[in-house]
Formats: structure tokens, sequence, C-alpha cells
């Protein structure tokens, strides 16, 4: 008995709280992709790739960029996004 009034609540809840799950996960998400495109833009660095590998070769692999992303840059981009959210709801 002692168990089941805390799951009762937990039960009702789970519908309430699934939707800001979703919410967070896609912001999660959108702010990893622009924290990316923003480093992969702002980066002067060289491609890694092989200087005896013709770039028309069929088996030739993409050519790749090292990049070192700061925490604080992600999470700036995350709160940012994820307080517009609600800036546009009202």
């Amino acid at each position: 008995m002692i168990f089941v009034i805390p799951s009762d609540v937990l039960i009702c809840l789970l519908p309430i709280s699934t939707q800001y799950f979703v919410l967070l996960l896609t912001t999660y998400g959108n702010a990893s992709l622009l924290t990316l495109f923003e480093n992969l833009q702002k980066s002067t660095t060289k491609y890694d790739d092989e200087s005896d590998v013709d770039e028309f070769d069929y088996e030739a692999a993409p050519p790749v960029k090292n990049i070192i992303v700061p925490r604080r840059f992600f999470l700036s981009f995350f709160l940012l996004s994820f307080f517009l959210f609600f800036e546009m709801k009202k």
C-alpha cells in the first residue's frame, strides 16, 4: 500500500511529462546541429585527407575536419532555443 500511492501519482503525471521530454530532446538535437554548423563555418583548419588519393577516386574517403566544441557554446544554443520556444508560444 505504501508504494501504490506514489506510483499512481507518477502514472498520472507521465502523459504531461512526455511532452516536455520530447521538447528537451528536440531542443538538444537542434542545439547540437546549430553548434556544429556554426563551428564548421568559423573554422579555418584544413581538411584531414590523404595527399596520395585523387579526389575523383571511387575508394577515396570523404574529407574530415576534427573540431572541438566548447560546452558553454553548446549550452548557450540549447538554452537560447529552449527559451525561444516558450516565447513563440505566447
